[in-house]
């Protein structure tokens, strides 16, 4: 449960930010801390533009 809003805030704040690191600024957070999180939820934008995306579909 907290996983998915977590994730939810995480895709909103990453496909309205030009870059990770402003993505990170807005969540009072360091980019390596945001690139972690990235990570953890699987979070990909292969085409280096909007939107980012779950690597797998979310139930």
């Amino acid at each position: 449960m907290v996983g998915k809003y977590e994730m939810q805030i995480l895709l909103e704040t990453l496909n309205s930010s030009d870059s990770i690191r402003k993505a990170a600024k807005k969540l009072g957070i360091s980019h390596t801390a945001l690139l972690k999180k990235i990570e953890k939820h699987q979070l990909r934008n292969e085409s280096r533009v909007l939107p980012w995306e779950p690597a797998t579909p979310v139930s």
